[in-house]
C-alpha cells in the first residue's frame, strides 16, 4: 500500500492517537503464546496508518476505539465524547454497507465489525450486554455468509479465532446452538494449520451449548402442569425423551475426558514454560496440581511475567464447572434422587457422579477463584477481558458462599472499574438471566 507522505495535523494526530491505543491494548501480547488479539488488529491498525486511502469505515471503527480507550484511561471527556460521536457515524456506516452486496462480505467490513464488538466490550452502550451481544451476533452472521471456506487466510481465521470465545459465552448464555459448533466450522478453517490449545478448549462450549439448547427443548415438552414426581414416572415410560436425555449425558461424559485431556496438555506447557522463569526449589512440582496449589507457586506465578496460561486455565476450569452445573441440573430435573444403582445406564451414572460430587465443584470453585484473581493482574490488556465468563461462571456457583461471593463481586469491580471493561458490569448485574433454564427449574 502506498503511504501518505503528506497528512493533515489532525492525520497526524489521529495516526499518533492510533499508534498509542496499539502500544497499550496489545502490550505484552507478543511474549504470550496463548491467545492473541493482535493479528486481525493489527491489520486495520496498518491499513489506518500507512494506506493513502483506507477503508472509511474501518478507519472509523479503529478510531472510535483509539478515543474512548485512551479517554477512559486517562479520564479525559473530550476524548471519550469524540470516540463516542465517532462509534455513532461507524455505525451508520456499517449499516449502509451491509446493505451492499460489493461490501458486505469484504475483509474491511469483516475487521471493522471486530472492532465494534471490542468497542462494546469497552463502552457497553445498552447499559448491559444487549448492544454487545448483538455486535457478536452481528458478526457472526458476517462470518456465517461468507461461508466457511472464506476463513482459511491468515488475515480471515484470525479475525474468526478472536471472536469464537465471545460468540461460545453468548451461545452458553442464551442456552442456543451455534453454526460455529458444526463440523465443517470445527475443521475447515484449520486445514493444514494447527489448531491452538484455546480454539480447541472453545469447542467443547460450543458442545455444551448445543446440550443445553436440546435439554431445554426437552424441559418445554415435559414441563406439564402436575408434580414434578409425576413428570419423571411420564419420562420414565417416554423411551425418546429418555434417550435424548442419556444421549446428553454420554456427551457430557466425553467433554469431561476430553476436557481432563487438554487440561493435562495445558499443565504440561505451562510447567514447561514455567521452569524457565522459577527457582530450583519448585521446578520439580507439579504446578497446578488439581488437588493443590502451594502458598510458594502462587507467589511464583503472580511475579512471572512469561506465565501466559493463567486465563486459558481459568477458561478451562469455568467450562469444567458449567458442565458440572448444568449435568447436575439436568439429573436432578429429570431423575431426581433415584437410585442409580439399579438404573440401566448405572455405569454412565457412576461415572458421572465422580465429575459432579459437591467436594470436587468445590475444589473446582475454589481453584478457579485463584485463576480468576491471577488473570486479573496479567498485564496484557487484551487478555484481561476474557475472565468476564470465567467470573460469571463463579457468581452462581459461589452464591451461597458469602466469602466468596464477596471475592467475586470486587473482581468484577476491578475489572469494570479499574479496568474500564464496562461491559463486566453489565454482565454482573443480569444475574439469573443469564443462568440456563434447566438449571433454574432443578433449584425450584
Amino acid at each position: 500500500m502506498p503511504l501518505n507522505l503528506n497528512p493533515s495535523p489532525r492525520q497526524a494526530n489521529e495516526t499518533q492517537l492510533i499508534s498509542s491505543f496499539w502500544e497499550t491494548y496489545s502490550a505484552s501480547a507478543t511474549r504470550y503464546p496463548g491467545p492473541r488479539e493482535p493479528a486481525w488488529l493489527y491489520r486495520s491498525v496498518s491499513s489506518a496508518m500507512t494506506a493513502a486511502a483506507p477503508s472509511v469505515l474501518l478507519k472509523q471503527a479503529l478510531l472510535s476505539l483509539a478515543y474512548i480507550r485512551i479517554g477512559r484511561l486517562d479520564d479525559d471527556q473530550v476524548l471519550i465524547i469524540r470516540g463516542q460521536q465517532i462509534y455513532g457515524n461507524s455505525l451508520r456506516l456499517m449499516q449502509t454497507a451491509l446493505h451492499d452486496p460489493n461490501l458486505a462480505h469484504s475483509d474491511d467490513i469483516l475487521v471493522a465489525a471486530r472492532c465494534m464488538v471490542l468497542y462494546e466490550s469497552f463502552e457497553s452502550t445498552s447499559g448491559d450486554m444487549a448492544a454487545w451481544q448483538n455486535h457478536i451476533l452481528g458478526i457472526s452472521r458476517i462470518i456465517h455468509l461468507r461461508g466457511v471456506h472464506r476463513t482459511c487466510d491468515p488475515m480471515s481465521r484470525s479475525v474468526l479465532e478472536s471472536i469464537r470465545y465471545n460468540v461460545m459465552i453468548v451461545s452458553l448464555m442464551r442456552s442456543t446452538a451455534s453454526f460455529l459448533g458444526g463440523s465443517e466450522w470445527l475443521t475447515v478453517p484449520w486445514a493444514g494449520v494447527s489448531k491452538s490449545l484455546d480454539q480447541r478448549l472453545f469447542d467443547y462450549g460450543f458442545t455444551l451449548a448445543n446440550l443445553m439448547q436440546r435439554s431445554e427443548t426437552l424441559s418445554t415438552s415435559t414441563s406439564k402442569p402436575g408434580p414434578s414426581q409425576h413428570r419423571r414416572q411420564q419420562l420414565h415410560h417416554s423411551t425418546p425423551e429418555r434417550q435424548t436425555i442419556i444421549e446428553i449425558l454420554e456427551q457430557t461424559l466425553a467433554c469431561y475426558i476430553g476436557l481432563a485431556n487438554l487440561r493435562f496438555e495445558l499443565l504440561a506447557t505451562q510447567t514447561k514454560t514455567l521452569r524457565v522463569a522459577n527457582p530450583p526449589s519448585i521446578q520439580n512440582q507439579q504446578l497446578y496440581n488439581e488437588d493443590n496449589t502451594t502458598d510458594e507457586q502462587d507467589i511464583h506465578l503472580k511475579r512471572a511475567d512469561n506465565d501466559p496460561q493463567s486465563i486459558t486455565l481459568a477458561i478451562l476450569l469455568a467450562l469444567d464447572l458449567t458442565f458440572c452445573i448444568f449435568a447436575s441440573a439436568l439429573v436432578q430435573h429429570h431423575f431426581g434422587d433415584q437410585d442409580h444403582t439399579s438404573h440401566s445406564h448405572h455405569d454412565l451414572f457412576a461415572q458421572l457422579a465422580v465429575f459432579l460430587a459437591s467436594t470436587r465443584r468445590l475444589r473446582l470453585g475454589q481453584q478457579l477463584l485463584r485463576h480468576v484473581q491471577l488473570s486479573c493482574a496479567a498485564r496484557s490488556e487484551h487478555l484481561r477481558p476474557r475472565v468476564i465468563f470465567p467470573l460469571n461462571v463463579l457468581r452462581w456457583e459461589m452464591r451461597h458462599r458469602p466469602a466468596e461471593a464477596a471475592q467475586v463481586r470486587a473482581l468484577f469491580e476491578a475489572v469494570a472499574s479499574r479496568g474500564k471493561f464496562r461491559i463486566a458490569r453489565g454482565v454482573q448485574n443480569a444475574g439469573k438471566k443469564l443462568v440456563p433454564g434447566i438449571v433454574l427449574e432443578a433449584e425450584r
